[in-house]
C-alpha cells in the first residue's frame, strides 16, 4: 500500500469494497449500535438512516455518508471502529484499502470473539483485577479501581488502539519502575502513552504497585492546570494505560544535563521554568480546599517542559491526600535525596514535603552537582550548598557554567532552595508563600522583597 492510500478517505472507498461491506452491516442489523456506540450520533441524528432502511435502501451506506460529512473521517478510523466493535469480517472486507501492518489486529479480533466473557468482576478483562481477585481478594482495592473507571472524565479506549497509536510499540521515550513511556499519534495528535506495568515494582509488591496505578489515574484525571500535565484517555484493557500531551522539550532533567546549545536553558528560562512549576505544585496542594494533594515525588525527572518550554507536573503514582499535619504513613517513599529527614524519621506526610523537594530541585537548577554523590565529604546536595555558601569560597564547577553567569537570578533560586529546604517542616514556608516570593521579582529590574 502507497502511503497516499494510507490516509485514503471514507468517501473515496471503491464501489467495489463499499457495496459489499454495507451489504454485510445490513444483513447484521448494527448500523444503529455503530452510529451510536462508535460514531457518536444520537438517537434524533438517525432520521436519515431509518427512512432508507424503510425504503429498502441500505442504512450502513447513508451512516458512512454521514460520519464522512461530519468528521471527513479515514479508512484507518473505520478499521479502529470494526475493530472495537468486535466485526473482524468487516475488517477483512476493506484490509485492501488498511495498511498491512493493522492485518494482525483482523485476527486478534477473530480470537477475541471466540472467548467467553467472564462475569466475576466488572471490568473483567484488566488482569490487575484478575491477580487481585486470585490471589487474597482485596476488596477495598477493587472497589477503588472500578469506582475509579466510572468517574474518569477522559475517554477509555481500547488496548489495540494504543498499540496502532504507537505503531505496535516502536518509539520508547523513556522506561522506569512503573514501566515505559511511548510516543505515538491519537486523534491526529502527538501523545505520549504511558504503560503502568505493575510487574516491574518487586521492592513495593504488587498491592503497591496497583496502588500507584489506582493514585495515577485518579488524581491526574482530577487536575487541571496548565503546570499540571494534561491526560486525555486511558485504557484498562489489557496493560493500564494513560495517554498524555507530549511534551516535547523533554523533561528538566534532560535539559540540565544537555550539551546541546540549542537546548542549554538560559537562567531566564530557569527562572520562568522554577516560577511555574511553583505555580503547578501550589495549586496541587490548595485546588481541594483542605484536602491537600501531596505529590511526594518532586524531582527534575518530573517536571517535563513542552515546546516552549512551560514545566508541567507529572507523574502522580506516589501522590497522597492529606487533611493536615498529623497524617502518618505506614512506609516511607519518594526519590531518597529529595525526602526531608523528618519525613524520613516520622513519617508525618504534609505539603512541607514538596516543599523540600522543591528547594532541592532549585540547587539542581544552579549547581552542576549531583543531588547524591558518595565521592562528596557532604553527599546529599543540599548539605553540599549549605556548605559551599557558609564557607564563602564557590569551587570551580560548582555553578552551572554552560551559559553566561547572572548573579541576580542564582542568588534568588538560591535563597528559594534554602528557604524549602530548611531542617524543620515548621520553618519551611508552602508553596502559595513561596509563590507570592516569585510575583515580587523582576526579571526586567532585578527587584525583589522579602515580605
Amino acid at each position: 500500500m502507497s502511503s497516499q492510500e494510507e490516509f485514503i478517505y471514507i468517501h473515496e472507498i471503491p464501489l467495489l469494497i463499499r457495496r459489499p461491506l454495507c451489504d454485510y452491516l445490513d444483513s447484521l442489523k448494527v448500523w444503529e449500535k455503530l452510529a451510536i456506540n462508535h460514531f457518536q450520533f444520537n438517537k434524533s441524528d438517525l432520521l436519515g438512516p431509518r427512512s432508507c432502511e424503510i425504503r429498502g435502501e441500505s442504512p450502513s451506506n447513508y451512516l458512512l455518508q454521514m460520519w464522512s460529512n461530519r468528521g471527513n473521517h479515514q479508512i484507518i478510523e473505520l478499521f479502529q471502529v470494526f475493530k472495537n466493535a468486535n466485526l473482524p469480517k468487516a475488517m477483512e472486507i476493506i484490509k485492501d484499502v488498511v495498511d498491512k501492518k493493522f492485518h494482525r489486529f483482523i485476527k486478534l479480533n477473530e480470537e477475541n470473539a471466540t472467548k467467553p466473557k467472564s462475569t466475576e468482576i466488572k471490568h473483567e478483562q484488566w488482569k490487575i483485577h484478575r491477580i487481585l481477585s486470585k490471589e487474597d481478594g482485596e476488596p477495598e482495592l477493587i472497589k477503588d479501581i472500578n469506582d475509579l473507571v466510572d468517574q474518569m472524565s477522559v475517554p477509555r479506549i481500547p488496548f489495540e488502539d494504543l498499540q496502532i497509536c504507537t505503531n505496535n510499540w516502536q518509539s520508547t521515550l523513556g522506561k522506569g519502575g512503573f514501566g515505559c513511556v511511548y510516543s505515538g499519534e491519537w486523534k491526529k495528535t502527538k501523545v505520549a502513552i504511558k504503560q503502568l506495568n505493575f510487574s516491574e515494582n518487586p521492592k513495593g509488591g504488587m498491592k503497591s504497585s496497583v496502588r500507584m496505578i489506582v493514585n495515577e489515574m485518579k488524581f491526574m484525571n482530577s487536575c487541571h492546570h496548565s503546570n499540571v500535565l494534561q491526560v486525555f484517555a486511558y485504557s484498562i484493557d489489557q496493560i493500564p494505560c494513560l495517554v498524555f500531551e507530549l511534551m516535547t522539550g523533554g523533561s528538566l532533567r534532560t535539559r540540565l544535563k544537555t550539551k546541546d546549545p540549542k537546548k542549554i536553558l538560559s537562567w531566564r528560562k530557569r527562572f520562568e521554568i522554577a516560577k511555574e512549576s511553583c505555580r503547578g505544585i501550589q495549586y496541587l496542594h490548595t485546588f481541594q480546599g483542605p484536602r491537600h494533594l501531596i505529590h511526594n515525588d518532586i524531582k527534575p525527572e518530573n517536571i517535563l517542559l513542552d515546546r516552549y518550554d512551560t514545566p508541567k507536573i507529572g507523574d502522580f503514582g506516589l501522590a497522597r491526600e492529606g487533611n493536615g499535619d498529623n497524617d502518618m504513613i505506614s512506609k516511607v517513599f519518594g526519590t531518597e535525596p529529595y525526602l526531608p529527614d523528618d519525613f524520613k524519621l516520622n513519617r508525618i506526610l504534609t505539603t512541607k514535603v514538596d516543599t523540600y523537594s522543591f528547594g532541592v530541585v532549585m540547587y539542581e537548577m544552579v549547581t552542576n552537582a549531583k543531588v547524591y554523590d558518595k565521592e562528596r565529604t557532604h553527599k546529599y546536595l543540599k548539605d553540599y550548598v549549605k556548605a559551599v555558601i557558609s564557607s564563602g569560597l564557590i569551587p570551580k564547577g560548582f555553578l552551572d557554567e554552560s551559559i553566561p553567569m547572572d548573579q541576580h537570578v542564582i542568588e534568588f533560586l538560591l535563597r528559594i532552595g534554602s528557604m524549602c529546604v530548611a531542617k524543620k517542616s515548621e520553618h519551611r514556608p508552602d508553596m502559595v508563600q513561596i509563590q507570592q516570593i516569585f510575583d515580587t521579582f523582576s526579571l526586567n529590574n532585578y527587584h525583589f522583597e522579602n515580605n
